[in-house]
């Protein structure tokens, strides 16, 4: 188990109390995890999620982005939430370097280099487009909410 701790600290950095406790979980004898819902249409709600979904969801993400173990994955978002558990997953299904930052409006806050998947949610937006290091990204998840078409031109501006 200590080879798994070690491989995993050198592939995870950054790693939040909220992420340790999703990676406990997920390495854990139940057959699935416990998320909540976001509460956008209505109260936040336990869910259970099937690890097996989770890894066969994460296995198609990493395939059609062409991510593997040389990628470098960025999480501005909470591990707390479905998307940061997702992104966890996805790293430890395709062995990619991730890096967990604290969840604000600045999701690139530093030089990561090439960046193989970074998710955001739509707020997050406008700082990103701004970010100096937006080039080095090359796949982009936006999910969370509707995009404003101000903000679809933009994006599609980048390509």
């Amino acid at each position: 188990m200590a080879n798994t701790a070690t491989s995993m600290e050198a592939m995870i950095h950054n790693i939040t109390p909220e992420a340790r406790q999703f990676i406990e979980e997920w390495n854990n004898s139940h057959d699935y995890i416990i998320a909540h819902t976001s509460g956008s249409t209505g109260k936040p709600k336990e869910i259970r999620l099937l690890k097996s979904d989770m890894r066969l969801s994460a296995e198609a993400t990493c395939r059609y982005f062409g991510i593997g173990p040389e990628s470098r994955l960025v999480l501005p978002l909470s591990p707390s939430y479905i998307a940061g558990k997702m992104m966890i997953v996805r790293a430890l299904t395709s062995g990619a370097e991730l890096w967990i930052e604290e969840p604000s409006m600045s999701p690139l806050k530093r030089d990561y280099g090439h960046i193989d998947l970074l998710p955001v949610v739509p707020s997050q937006l406008p700082t990103l487009l701004q970010s100096p290091y937006v080039t080095e990204v090359r796949n982009l998840i936006v999910g969370g909410g509707a995009l404003d078409p101000e903000t679809e031109l933009q994006l599609a501006a980048c390509n």
